[in-house]
Formats: structure tokens, C-alpha cells, sequence
């Protein structure tokens, strides 16, 4: 595990999350202090534990069966996640601003399409590579599981819009849908691909 920078990457996630929360305390509306300040506290804490997981998670280096090999390849993952996220946030931006703000996302939904694209981006690239799992024993549970919740989500989304065009959340959700659906689509191909190298090898081997 490369301490420093995983340290590095706390400090700047923690310090970022305070600002965010404090900026907002002080404005919190339709609420009295307190219960504001527990509305936006509760997501804050929510948000930090699962960066701190994900950080520890990516910089964990010393699993059974985890490789140099490996490490290289989630840091190409997670690069070409960054700009992709990047990308998304400007593109997401640039379209708002000369739209005069008519781009039809609050900025919640803005942050979550980002956010899935980049946590998308980078699942596919590692698992593409074998650096994501580590071991393919789970990848076929994993895509099952990823492509159920997947489908599950956008059903219930298309569902809800059916009875309620203007229902709350439905680009957030449709966001993650879609992302567990491409991470399943992406890990179903790689077993197929991995089945096919495997029998070219033995092919080769008995000729």
C-alpha cells in the first residue's frame, strides 16, 4: 500500500467534504439549525466513509494473488476514469452554461451521472485487465449480480415514469442502472473471451 499517497488522497477528500458541508450549513433551508445540520451531516459522513473505503480498497496492495501487474493496470483504470469523469463534468458545464441552465439536471443528478460514469469507466477497464476481482471464480457471480440490480433499477424507473412522468431521481437512478448493466455486459464478454482463449491454448497444446 503506497502510504503517502494514500494519506495524500484522505486529506484532500476530508478537507474538501468539510468545506462542502460547512458552505452549506449556514443556508439550509425549510429546516430549523439543527435538524439542517443533521440533513446535511448525515450525507457528508455517508459520503466520506465510502471514499475512505474505496481509497483504502484501490490502494490495497498485498491481497492473495495481487501483483505488480495488477497495480499497473487499476492505475490505468483509474487515469483514463479521472479524465473520463473530467470530461463529463465539463461537457455537463459547458452545455448548462450556454444553455443559460436549461440542461434538464439539478446538480445532484449532474454529480451522480459523473460520479457512475467515472465508477463505470474504471470497473470495466480494471476488469477488463484482471485487476479489478483478481479471481475469476467470482466474476460470473459478480456480473449476475451487477446485471440483476442493473435491470431491476431501470425497470422499476420505467415503471415509476409510466404512472408518473415527472417522478423524482429518475436520471440518478437510471444512471446507476445503466452502469451495473454495461459492468455486468462488459464481465459476461470477458468470460466468453477468456473461454475462447482457454480453449485455443489447450487446441494448440494437444496438436
Amino acid at each position: 500500500m503506497n502510504k503517502r499517497s494514500l494519506y495524500v488522497s484522505l486529506a484532500i477528500m476530508v478537507i474538501v467534504i468539510t468545506i462542502v458541508t460547512l458552505m452549506a450549513i449556514p443556508v439550509a433551508q425549510g429546516h430549523t439549525l439543527i435538524r439542517g445540520t443533521a440533513a446535511i451531516l448525515i450525507p457528508s459522513v455517508f459520503v466520506s466513509v465510502v471514499g475512505v473505503m474505496t481509497l483504502i480498497g484501490m490502494n490495497k496492495t498485498n491481497s492473495k494473488g495481487f501483483d505488480e501487474r495488477m497495480l499497473k493496470a487499476r492505475g490505468d483504470a483509474a487515469l483514463n476514469a479521472f479524465v473520463v469523469t473530467l470530461i463529463t463534468i465539463l461537457c455537463i458545464g459547458f452545455v448548462s452554461e450556454f444553455t443559460d441552465g436549461a440542461l434538464p439536471l439539478t446538480f445532484f443528478e449532474a454529480s451522480m451521472v459523473s460520479a457512475m460514469t467515472g465508477v463505470g469507466t474504471f470497473i470495466i477497464i480494471a476488469d477488463m485487465q484482471d485487476a479489478y476481482l483478481g479471481m475469476k471464480e467470482k466474476r460470473k457471480l459478480s456480473a449476475i449480480c451487477f446485471g440483476a440490480v442493473g435491470f431491476f433499477i431501470v425497470l422499476t424507473v420505467l415503471s415509476g415514469i409510466s404512472r408518473n412522468p415527472n417522478a423524482d431521481n429518475v436520471v440518478t437512478m437510471l444512471s446507476l442502472g445503466i452502469t451495473w448493466i454495461a459492468v455486468s455486459v462488459e464481465m459476461f464478454i470477458k468470460m466468453v473471451c477468456d473461454k475462447r482463449a482457454e480453449k485455443m491454448e489447450t487446441a494448440d497444446e494437444e496438436s
